[in-house]
């Protein structure tokens, strides 16, 4: 796959923005790679997480529904699964969560993610109540 080196920076950047807590910054960079690679999954992923942070659930489910079409990574659904779960949806985030765990990381940021899915798979598989068949998490 063709990646060109502005798109690159331009994701790198915004991950930066969004640790020094500017997600104004990373948006304009993520909607500026978006518009010449609409469906670049590292945009799209970070542009939901940027969008999460904002609280703007809507938009962020969308980019992450859509970069975990595109690619599956544990930095997605575990995007994912923090959203399910300020919203109230336990299932829906252990889901995620556990879906996580199942993935091979790609990179540092993900081992770590990863560890955090499985302790919030077992926090969450207290509050889920099991199915009548008996299955739990």
């Amino acid at each position: 796959k063709n990646i060109s080196l502005d798109s690159l920076a331009r994701v790198v950047r915004a991950r930066a923005h969004l640790a020094k807590k500017d997600p104004i910054s990373a948006m304009a960079d993520l909607n500026q790679v978006l518009i010449t690679r609409p469906n670049d999954a590292d945009a799209l992923r970070l542009r939901g997480i940027v969008y999460s942070s904002t609280k703007d659930y809507a938009h962020a489910l969308d980019d992450l529904d859509r970069a975990n079409q595109l690619r599956e990574t544990v930095e997605g659904y575990v995007a994912r699964a923090a959203i399910y779960e300020a919203q109230g949806k336990t299932d829906k985030a252990a889901s995620d969560y556990r879906r996580a765990t199942e993935l091979k990381p790609l990179n540092v940021f993900e081992i770590l993610a990863q560890a955090r899915s499985k302790k919030k798979v077992e926090q969450l598989s207290k509050r889920v109540p099991c199915a009548k068949e008996g299955t739990c998490l």
